[in-house]
């Protein structure tokens, strides 16, 4: 995986990491969300971030057995 320039993002509401340059936000994982007019990428405490990139989420780890 690399990262991608965010105009190339899934805006479908996906899980994704974005990455910021403000030193706050660094990598979160947020989906893109619409409400009343308003879109942004927002992590799962609802707040917005304005990322520069991101990647898909790798797959969770296998139980092992």
């Amino acid at each position: 995986m690399t990262w991608q320039p965010i105009e190339t993002a899934p805006k479908d509401g996906t899980s994704i990491l974005i990455a910021t340059n403000a030193d706050a936000d660094g990598v979160v994982i947020a989906r893109w969300f619409k409400y009343n007019g308003l879109a942004a990428f927002r992590d799962g405490d609802a707040d917005p971030h304005s990322p520069t990139h991101w990647m898909p989420l790798p797959n969770p780890p296998k139980e092992e057995k």
